[in-house]
């Protein structure tokens, strides 16, 4: 039982540290991620990298306020399961 209660703290941590990078994610930071996305190391499997690069490529081609919107919704819904539903 007390895992589940850490599990959720620390959901609703990452919804929170998201939400409030999303609420200050800008123009100027979305043209340095797009400059850096093609040199991200990952260390997990060969699939997971695949995903994350392929992730960074389309939030870089993109305009900054759609990435903006993707984390805030990330956040928003990391924290709704956080408090909701575990």
């Amino acid at each position: 039982m007390e895992w589940q209660l850490l599990i959720k703290i620390i959901i609703i941590i990452i919804g929170i540290a998201l939400l409030w990078g999303g609420s200050v994610y800008g123009k100027k930071d979305h043209e340095q991620f797009s400059e850096g996305v093609s040199s991200v190391t990952y260390s997990g499997s060969f699939i997971a990298h695949l995903v994350v690069l392929l992730f960074g490529f389309l939030l870089s081609i993109g305009p900054w306020w759609l990435a903006k919107i993707f984390v805030l919704l990330f956040a928003v819904a990391l924290l709704y399961f956080g408090i909701f539903l575990l």
